[in-house]
């Protein structure tokens, strides 16, 4: 299939695929980072003060 295109369409095929490579990797990372950051959130404002009372 692919070898009946002609070489632009078929880089710009790849290009395509590689953007969308990047991109859901890009919303892995910051939907991960958020968790990241609730969590530490979590941790000195909850966990850590009860600790310096104790």
């Amino acid at each position: 299939m692919l070898k009946n295109l002609k070489i632009g369409i078929r880089l710009g095929l790849g290009f395509g695929a590689v953007l969308l490579l990047l991109l859901a990797i890009a919303q892995l990372a910051t939907t991960r980072m958020a968790a990241m950051h609730q969590a530490t959130e979590d941790i000195t404002g909850d966990a850590y003060p009860k600790v310096v009372i104790a």
